[in-house]
């Protein structure tokens, strides 16, 4: 019976038309004629019924062809290869880059360089999410939006500080925004700041200081009330106290 050792090939075909990752195969031999070989297997360290793992050539690209007990009717690509025309990109003298990369430049890379170990997942748009062991940080750069849903919580923890830095900062919330702090609750803003809602209650264990330029209050009704102390109104030069009806001091 003829016997057949692995021979080196060009896939003519990937588009299996029953989905099981198979390729078509050309052999240099086959060339002249125009012929290639059957849908042929792809060899892979894992696969499985709506599982595994699904890596299949390129078009034209170099592969390397088995055949199961060398019997030519059974062949199945062990490999694919780059050659001196189809070249990585990624090559590393000190053999420190491992990675995986798609013909339109989307890449997962390893680095394992000495100090500078890192992973890297990449697009062809330079949109990133970076780990690095060396310095113990994750970063994240997209081009345009970064959106994070949940169906139920996210929760964002921190040992030190977490920091917020845009143009404008919302919040939004369809029903209660909480914020509280062991110790202090600063807000400052370069011009205005606005509060708005249908009641507001303000609940202090101690004191209360306002200081400002001007201080005007309007309502449709106020009171000022000392429950168990003094009311004292001073002032350096004048106080006004009018009514358009009846001024009652006491």
């Amino acid at each position: 019976a003829p016997r057949s050792g692995a021979q080196r090939g060009w896939v003519l075909d990937n588009a299996d038309p029953e989905g099981l990752g198979r390729i078509k195969v050309q052999f240099p031999w086959q060339r002249a004629m125009g012929t290639s070989t059957p849908w042929i297997k792809m060899a892979t360290p894992y696969s499985g019924s709506g599982k595994g793992f699904y890596f299949i050539p390129e078009k034209e690209e170099e592969v390397l062809v088995g055949f199961e007990s060398d019997n030519p009717e059974k062949p199945f690509v062990i490999s694919a290869g780059f050659n001196s025309s189809a070249k990585s990109g990624l090559a590393d003298a000190d053999n420190n880059i491992k990675a995986i990369k798609t013909r339109s430049g989307h890449i997962i890379e390893l680095n394992d360089t000495d100090g500078g170990e890192r992973i890297t997942i990449k697009d062809k748009n330079e949109n990133i999410f970076q780990i690095d062991t060396a310095t113990n940080d994750i970063t994240i750069n997209a081009k345009n939006n970064v959106n994070v849903n949940a169906e139920n919580n996210v929760t964002v923890t921190a040992k030190e500080t977490i920091k917020f830095s845009a143009k404008n900062i919302q919040l939004d919330a369809q029903e209660d925004i909480t914020a509280g702090a062991s110790r202090n609750i600063s807000a400052s803003a370069g011009e205005t700041v606005n509060t708005m809602a249908k009641n507001k209650n303000d609940i202090i264990e101690n004191e209360i200081m306002v200081n400002a330029k001007k201080l005007e209050e309007t309502a449709d009704e106020i009171s000022v009330n000392s429950t168990s102390k003094n009311l004292t109104l001073f002032s350096q030069k004048s106080v006004d106290v009018q009514s358009n009806e009846k001024v009652k001091l006491f």
